[in-house]
């Protein structure tokens, strides 16, 4: 059973029964606050009744949102100074674990988009990785899960978001068929190259079953994700890294 009031009914949030928080904007806030400030000085001049309660009707909010906001009016208006009005909350979110190693990580992440490379999740997962080992050793490394949640912090520390390219343009196949045939025939060298220098596997031959992307005849696309990266938010447009997909088959060779 939830609180109880000094007459015994139970006590009642202003969310009723079904209904969601919703996050409003420190900007929304202050506006808020502003109004009810206003309303207060009309009050003072004999023009307004309920202050509270016509600003709550006005913004759609419960009475309790708008008196929790004025109370907290040099909180909001500091740190909508400080950070920008886009925020939807007061708190800083969850701290870095390894400082020294974000750090490193998004000056990498700055400098691939500065050369017009592609920046994905595994990217940033395995720099993270190698940044931790570097300057908190193995086992710190070995603790470091990072999951999905971990990504989105990191991602909002830094102001980055998922972003597709802006000036690609529509290619027919005709133009990109040369492209893609000397691709594979790069391929083809290297894996001719490997077999001279490398013994094959008594059993699985020349790929052993943790290398193999593919083992049926489906086409396995080999660009990694949905084409998206990492990038800032303030630019308007995302350039970079080529836009060619690319398949393979399953490859195989003959067994010694």
């Amino acid at each position: 059973m939830g609180k109880l009031r000094k007459d015994g009914i139970p006590k009642h949030s202003g969310l009723r029964e079904g209904d969601r928080r919703v996050g409003r904007a420190l900007s929304l806030k202050l506006q808020v606050v502003d109004e009810y400030r206003l309303r207060q000085r009309q009050k003072a001049g004999g023009h307004c009744c309920a202050p509270l309660l016509e600003t709550a009707k006005q913004f759609n909010v419960h009475k309790s949102l708008v008196s929790k906001w004025a109370a907290r009016e040099d909180e909001l208006r500091r740190v909508v100074t400080q950070t920008g009005a886009a925020r939807f909350s007061l708190h800083l979110g969850s701290k870095c674990r390894f400082p020294l190693a974000e750090a490193d990580t998004y000056a990498v992440c700055k400098e691939h988009r500065t050369n017009g490379l592609r920046v994905t999740a595994r990217f940033l997962r395995v720099a993270m990785r190698r940044s931790i080992l570097e300057h908190y050793g193995e086992v710190a490394a070995a603790s470091f899960r990072a999951s999905h949640r971990w990504l989105q912090a990191f991602a909002r520390r830094h102001r980055l978001s998922l972003r597709r390219k802006t000036n690609s343009k529509h290619v027919p196949i005709e133009t990109r068929l040369a492209k893609c045939k000397r691709w594979h025939a790069r391929f083809r060298r290297r894996l001719r190259r490997a077999s001279s220098t490398s013994p094959f596997h008594e059993t699985w031959g020349r790929w052993l079953p943790h290398d193999r992307i593919s083992i049926d005849q489906a086409p396995c696309n080999l660009r990694e994700g949905d084409g998206r990266t990492y990038a800032g938010r303030s630019g308007r447009s995302v350039c970079g890294w080529s836009g060619t997909s690319r398949t393979m088959e399953s490859a195989s060779a003959p067994y010694k």
